[in-house]
């Protein structure tokens, strides 16, 4: 038997995913902010759908903060409450088999570093997390069950991995910077991967992406000194994942990775900073493994002999 669910949401991506939806829950009603019909069926309000008899209530768009929060308002408990935009399934890759749910398909690079060196678990630091499964690298380890620490500045994405990551995990809500303090957050929406802590990086992403930045906010932000003493009890986890928009190499070289490092890294690189982190990833003894799209794998120089490098 079904579980019965209703829609709130009938827009671009309730239509996307519409035969998924149907194929798996009996939907019994549906709730739009805007909308006065849908498939012949009248929609109903958030206040009236509370008094039904249902399962779940899928909120379908991309922007769900506001619905949540509506849910949440009319006594709708979040185990009631499903996100089609959190949904594993919806960003999960197939490839001959395997999953996959990395941008440009690293995290199965970086599963097949670790097999090689012999850590089926690898722990995992993801600075810059973004979102729990749309091009993360960290979702295949969450979900084989490895430990790790999600921090992201921004407190949509913040909450979004508290609701869908938490088992074996830490999820921050805070900037991360070369040093403690409260930094300006420019930021696109609160959707965006470009939302950044670096006035560089705003520029740049104005002059590629035709990017506007509509707000600026005070955020606290954490030095990778601190977050590795704090909230890894000392040790650097096995797997850092930085994607930090424009401080990612103030922030590694702000950490002395020779001796106390993770075993492998996967860094956003822009094409004209390439020299400058292979030049501090060097001095840390790593070695380049592959770049991947926009992302550079680099891997501790003691593993070298165990992998095939592939530059």
């Amino acid at each position: 038997m079904k579980d019965k669910a209703i829609i709130f949401g009938v827009g671009n991506q309730y239509k996307r995913y519409r035969n998924l939806l149907h194929v798996r829950f009996e939907i019994i009603a549906y709730i739009d902010n805007f909308a006065k019909e849908i498939d012949g069926i009248k929609i109903i309000s958030i206040s009236e759908a509370s008094h039904l008899d249902f399962d779940k209530i899928i909120i379908t768009p991309f922007c769900w903060h506001e619905m949540l929060k509506q849910c949440l308002d009319n006594g709708i408990g979040k185990d009631q409450i499903m996100i089609l935009d959190l949904l594993p399934e919806i960003y999960q890759k197939n490839v001959c088999g395997v999953r996959s749910f990395g941008q440009h398909y690293e995290d199965l690079i970086i599963m097949g570093i670790f097999g090689q060196i012999g850590i089926e678990k690898p722990t995992y630091l993801d600075l810059g997390c973004n979102h729990p499964f749309r091009c993360s690298n960290t979702a295949l380890m969450y979900l084989g069950g490895a430990k790790g620490v999600n921090i992201d500045a921004n407190k949509v994405s913040a909450e979004a991995f508290q609701l869908t990551r938490t088992k074996n995990t830490l999820n921050l809500n805070c900037g991360v910077a070369p040093d403690s303090g409260v930094l300006s957050f420019y930021m696109q929406n609160e959707d965006s991967g470009l939302n950044t802590f670096s006035y560089d990086q705003v520029k740049h992403a104005q002059k590629k992406y035709n990017a506007e930045f509509n707000r600026i906010e005070s955020v606290e932000c954490k030095s990778l000194q601190d977050i590795i003493e704090d909230h890894c009890e000392g040790v650097f986890p096995d797997f850092f994942d930085c994607d930090i928009e424009g401080l990612d190499y103030d922030v590694i070289k702000s950490y002395d990775m020779t001796s106390k490092g993770p075993k492998v890294v996967c860094v956003e690189v822009r094409s004209d900073k390439m020299q400058q982190f292979d030049n501090l990833m060097f001095s840390y003894e790593y070695f380049k493994f592959c770049r991947m799209g926009v992302n550079n794998i680099y891997v501790r120089n003691e593993y070298k002999e165990l992998l095939t490098c592939c530059n």
